[in-house]
């Protein structure tokens, strides 16, 4: 027979696991995105992207590329949250 304190904790590892398989599908989009980075030669040098280079220095400030982004992984994130809900 199962008590409020064993139920918690099945509730809780389900959850973890939920947790797990979302960041293991994160990571395994990362690694997709970094073999597929030679195929997407935009990204880094979308218009607007700011490269600055003197005394030998040189800064990359990729501000749409990095909204572009942060576009793609929020949407993502969001529908990751409404299947799990």
């Amino acid at each position: 027979m199962l008590t409020d304190e064993t139920e918690v904790f099945v509730s809780s590892l389900g959850d973890a696991g939920k947790m797990l398989f979302c960041v293991a599908g994160l990571i395994g989009l990362v690694g997709l995105l970094f073999l597929l980075e030679a195929k997407l030669p935009f990204l880094g040098r979308l218009p607007g992207d700011v490269h600055v280079e003197s005394f030998g220095l040189g800064v990359h400030f990729p501000l749409p590329t990095s909204l572009l982004v942060s576009l793609a992984l929020t949407v993502l994130i969001n529908v990751v949250i409404h299947l799990f809900k």
